[in-house]
């Protein structure tokens, strides 16, 4: 059995305050529910499921040949199913979902099947009202795997082996048979009734699983009444109200606070030994390095500060993000983080042999693959104020710079094979001999280690993050005199080698001759971010990003600039599209350090338009001249949740301060629209404090709280 821990238990100390967010998320294009480890896609077209997906399981993937096959990974990382699902082709097909429920409508002829599912711990409920039909089939499998198959009262479990089970069990039909097949298993049943229950219930443990399948079934309200509750819970405490005369920015402010809850995974197992956010549960169900710490800063803003921290400090504990191909209790326990040059480089080799030294285990735990991730650390500590978790996440930025600094040149910059996420645009082009556009493989293909601008740039802010976070801890074993040298190298060094005073632009470099890629990228902003240009450098970069043949598009801000020859907006990602995260929350951000205020607002009320053009959505790279999504609109990327710092920030006006103190300062609230709103109450460090706008009149208020 894998080894357990406790779950958390989350907004323990929140006050409750009432939200309609039942209406404010209602909607018929969304499909996906999830409570924790299970999730399912629920079919638009059909009654009953595409799949389900049951994350992580609990041993590890053994390869059918001697190759590295990301599809092959992909499709065995977590128990994914068809189905279920009923054999009724309907000629009309209505939807309404809700967090907690999704219902349905089916029309065939004179049939009708009215449908009702929730997920609720680890089981899935679907409820379904037949009208004037006789009988249907019933069917699910799981296509990648084989099971031992036993029966159960009304139904059956499957076991995947011996340690991941799948119970499903019917009420309310007449003479339930399954029929079954072991390799790979399936199932399928005639339905006969009308009114009649599904349940799902999928974990490690096969007489639990069983039980609370039967209970399930027992009891089919009980589970609807837990998934109400679960988001009603979260949405009335850990969420700080917030209603806007622009129902517009409240609607996306209210999808962007689920977005973050239905990407949260609390695995009471090690080596998941905290709560976190994954990448996106529609796709990404596993975690990364770079996107953990970044989330932390849309986290920053909920009222349960543990749900931020924890996926930062499981980094701490496991040296590094649980990646794709983890499993429960793995066979070698990771607890250091590893060069992610050298890590990304046996990857690479990886891919085309598996060779019997390499450790399947070494490489399911991603570290971090560029500083500016870990910034997020810190600013995540700027709105709780625990100084206990700043101890903590000091010590994995300590590890990381040390890691990040390793492939230093002899001018003082240094060098990475590993850009952001998955970084594979045009900006590679010179430093990759296989460079192919569009290749999402193109980060295991980087033969030439460069020094890239915005890698060298958030190096230096997290080193002066690491500063300020030993200072404000009194940690007198930090060398701080040493990194504050290193930093005024580099900065020197960022200046003279990757600026170009001609072009008034910074720029990728290749170190083998330090010549100038002359590629455009939005990175290269992330100088504004770090300052470390100077204003006269900033104002010939701004010139740049307004200037329509470059960045200036009608949405902000193309990850390169659209003169560059085969840009491609399109282009997921950094392809000339624009990246929520790297592109417009890191250029905001440098512009609002520059004084440039205007211009941010611009930017972040352009944001805010693009993602909410046909209704909210959560893509985290958009087409910067139509404003199209570049993924599904509801991917659910956790990613696209940075936007609630730029509300909260900049519209709504807290900027939290390392002394405690409020800043008040909505740069964007003037030409927003905005007539009034109301926000709080907000735990931030050790106060409560509420914000509104009512009559013109904009106030802060704050009450000291020691819980």
């Amino acid at each position: 059995m894998p080894i357990s821990r406790d779950p958390f238990v989350f907004g323990q100390h929140c006050t409750t305050v009432d939200c309609d967010w039942k209406k404010l998320l209602k909607n018929n294009e969304q499909s996906f529910i999830t409570d924790n480890q299970l999730s399912t896609f629920v079919s638009n077209n059909k009654p009953g499921c595409d799949r389900i997906h049951f994350y992580p399981l609990p041993f590890p993937y053994t390869f059918s040949g001697d190759k590295w096959n990301y599809e092959e990974l992909i499709n065995h990382n977590s128990l994914i199913s068809e189905g279920p699902a009923l054999d009724f082709q309907p000629d009309e097909a209505h939807l309404v979902f809700q967090p907690h429920l999704i219902e349905k409508k089916l029309v065939s002829a004179d049939a009708t099947i009215n449908e009702k599912c929730a997920v609720s711990g680890n089981t899935l409920i679907i409820c379904w009202d037949m009208h004037r039909l006789s009988k249907t089939r019933m069917s699910f499998s799981l296509p990648y795997f084989n099971a031992n198959v036993e029966k159960i009262d009304g139904g059956i479990v499957a076991s995947v082996k011996g340690s991941v089970f799948c119970a499903l069990s019917v009420a309310g039909a007449e003479d339930v048979e399954f029929e079954t097949q072991r390799e790979p298993f399936s199932c399928s049943v005639d339905i006969r009734g009308s009114r009649v229950h599904l349940a799902i219930t999928c974990g490690y443990d096969k007489s639990l699983v069983t039980e609370e399948n039967k209970a399930a079934l027992a009891d089919p309200g009980a589970v609807f009444d837990a998934a109400e509750k679960m988001w009603n819970d979260y949405f009335t405490k850990i969420v700080p109200h917030f209603s806007c005369s622009d129902k517009t920015i409240e609607q996306l402010y209210y999808y962007q606070a689920y977005m973050t809850r239905a990407n949260l995974y609390d695995i009471p197992y090690e080596p998941f030994t905290r709560p976190y956010t994954c990448p996106w549960k529609t796709g990404a169900l596993w975690q990364w390095s770079w996107n953990t710490p970044m989330n932390s800063v849309c986290e920053r803003w909920l009222n349960d500060k543990s749900i931020g921290a924890g996926g930062i400090l499981m980094e701490g504990d496991n040296g590094g993000a649980l990646n794709i191909g983890s499993f429960l209790r793995p066979l070698k326990k990771i607890d250091q983080l590893r060069v992610h040059n050298a890590f990304h480089q046996a990857l690479g080799e990886y891919l085309k042999k598996l060779p019997d030294e390499y450790d399947m285990a070494l490489f399911t735990t991603m570290p971090h693959s560029t500083p500016n991730g870990l910034l997020g650390a810190w600013e995540l500590y700027l709105a709780s104020g625990d100084k206990d978790y700043l101890r903590d996440a000091l010590a994995i930025m300590l590890e990381a710079e040390s890691l990040f600094s390793r492939d230093k040149l002899e001018n003082g910059l240094y060098t990475t094979s590993f850009v952001d996420e998955y970084d594979y645009s045009l900006r590679l082009k010179p430093f990759i001999k296989a460079f192919a556009k569009g290749d999402t493989a193109m980060m295991l293909k980087m033969d030439t280690p460069f020094a890239a601008i915005d890698y060298n740039c958030y190096l230096h802010s997290l080193r002066e993050r690491i500063i300020q976070a030993a200072a404000v801890l009194g940690e007198s074993s930090v060398d701080v005199e040493l990194i504050k040298a290193k930093n005024i190298k580099l900065k020197a060094a960022i200046n003279e080698y990757l600026w170009d005073d001609e072009d008034g632009f910074y720029y990728d470099a290749d170190p083998r001759d330090m010549s100038r890629s002359k590629v455009k990228c939005i990175a290269a902003f992330s100088a504004l971010y770090a300052g470390i240009a100077s204003p006269e450098q900033a104002k010939r970069m701004v010139k740049h990003l307004t200037n329509p043949l470059e960045f200036g598009t009608p949405y902000p801000c193309p990850s390169i600039s659209i003169d560059t020859p085969e840009v491609d907006p399109s282009l997921l990602t950094y392809g000339g599209d624009c990246s929520i995260t790297s592109g417009i929350y890191f250029t905001a951000e440098g512009l609002i350090k520059y004084g440039y205020t205007d211009l941010a607002s611009q930017y972040i009320l352009k944001t805010i338009k693009m993602v909410m053009r046909d209704g909210p959505s959560s893509s985290y790279s958009y087409h910067c001249i139509t404003g199209d999504c570049n993924q599904e609109k509801h991917t659910l990327a956790a990613q696209s949740g940075i936007i609630t710092d730029m509300i909260c920030k900049n519209i709504i006006g807290i900027h939290p301060q390392a002394n405690g103190m409020i800043d008040a300062n909505p740069i964007a609230l003037a030409t927003s629209g905005i007539e009034s709103f109301t926000f709080g109450p907000y735990r931030y460090q050790d106060k409560v404090i509420t914000v509104s706008l009512v009559n013109g009149k904009y106030q802060v208020f704050d009450e000291v709280v020691t819980s």
